[in-house]
């Protein structure tokens, strides 16, 4: 909010031309929210329980609007600092999250959860391990967390911070994460078969002969990759008849709510639902069959959990469509700069298919920090060709 008072204000001390059509498409975004929140208020809500709405549904459709306008303004001030600052800046952030997963983990395993609950720490349990242990160290949820680690890792593989690579790989492994893994995984064979390198595919290859070696060679690692392997929905048990503790009915449930969504998006395609509003309009559209019987007792609302169908169910194609732009937008130009920023450009867009809210902080983060690399390359191309010019045309005497 400071930041966008003082863009008003005109106090920004960094003003740039760059990124000026990704700028272009955010405004857009945030205008077409803008639009659906106001058509969405202006129609009535289904009737039943809004199980999840503990505030009135127009504030709440209000402050959706308000998170596309904080994400916009985020993204906008970060691209403005110099990606050595937020190199640093995400450095200590990967350092405290993996205190606060360390610190998580004694607190539980000696009796200590109190302590915990008490300084307002969400307690979310996994069992990766062969055990039920805590997973999502000061973050609200594992997936969160294990998203920052994936990009903390690349972040910090590109500045080649060892500790920082460290802490991140801690946050990974404590998240249980099967998207973040996954994504890494997706992101790294894009990269080295859009921008191969002899080097780069000797160091991944030998990083995988490591991994394959631990699996093989410790059984808390092989229940690891057996537990992965079974959220990915690999069961032959119907849905229906499963519990929501099975882990076999992770990505049956997710195809469930992108389905929910679908229906939602073809219903309603020029505007959407609204912010925040697949939750109200969930009983509306939901198969029940798809679902295991237990999941209709949850309290809290319900959720696509994939960016992309929660843009189109909730704001429509334009804004799809528009969102994709700005993010092929990203991509073309890092994939010219780097291929570790090209690489976390794929895991961000991965990662969105299973994302809580396309609004997440740390998606713009990552976002951010490439918009950052972006201006920073073309600000060094801008120097050198200045360099150049001067070399070419001395000044005479």
């Amino acid at each position: 909010m400071l930041a966008f008072l003082l863009s008003l204000l005109g106090l920004s001390r960094y003003r740039s031309r760059i990124l000026t059509r990704e700028k272009r498409m955010l405004y857009g975004l945030v205008i077409i929210t803008g639009i659906s929140t106001l058509f969405a208020i202006s129609l009535s809500v289904p009737p039943g329980n809004q199980l999840g709405y503990t505030r009135s549904i127009n504030v709440d459709a209000a402050l959706y609007l308000g998170y596309t306008v904080l994400v916009v303004i985020a993204w906008q001030s970060i691209i403005k600092i110099s990606t050595q600052k937020i190199i640093w800046a995400v450095s200590v952030a990967a350092h405290l999250a993996a205190a606060a997963c360390i610190l998580q983990f004694a607190l539980w395993t000696s009796g200590g959860e109190s302590i915990l609950k008490s300084f307002n720490f969400e307690m979310v349990f996994g069992s990766a391990y062969g055990a039920a242990m805590p997973r999502n160290g000061s973050f609200m949820e594992g997936n969160y967390l294990g998203f920052f680690g994936g990009v903390a890792l690349l972040i910090m593989i590109r500045s080649k911070k060892y500790l920082g690579i460290v802490s991140a790989m801690v946050c990974i492994l404590y998240s249980q994460s099967t998207n973040a893994i996954l994504a890494l995984i997706v992101a790294v064979l894009i990269g080295l078969i859009l921008k191969p390198k002899m080097r780069w595919h000797l160091q991944v290859g030998t990083i995988a002969l490591g991994f394959l070696a631990i699996i093989g060679l410790v059984p808390s690692a092989r229940n690891f990759l057996s537990y992965q392997i079974s959220k990915l929905g690999f069961s032959g048990d119907s849905v229906a008849s499963r519990t929501v503790g099975n882990i076999d009915d992770s990505m049956e449930i997710r195809w469930a709510k992108i389905q929910t969504g679908i229906d939602m998006f073809l219903n309603n395609p020029v505007l959407g639902v609204g912010p925040g509003r697949f939750g109200v309009w969930f009983d509306q559209y939901v198969t029940t069959g798809d679902f295991p019987s237990e999941y209709f007792y949850k309290t809290g609302r319900h959720i696509v959990e994939n960016g992309y169908i929660q843009i189109l169910s909730e704001l429509g194609l334009f804004a799809f469509i528009i969102f994709v732009i700005f993010l092929i937008l990203i991509l073309r130009q890092v994939y010219k700069i780097n291929i570790v920023d090209f690489v976390l450009g794929i895991f961000v867009v991965f990662s969105l298919n299973t994302a809580p809210a396309w609004t997440s902080l740390p998606i713009w983060l990552a976002l951010g920090y490439l918009g950052a690399a972006i201006a920073t390359n073309h600000r060094l191309m801008e120097s050198l060709h200045k360099v150049r010019t001067l070399a070419a045309n001395p000044l005479s005497d």
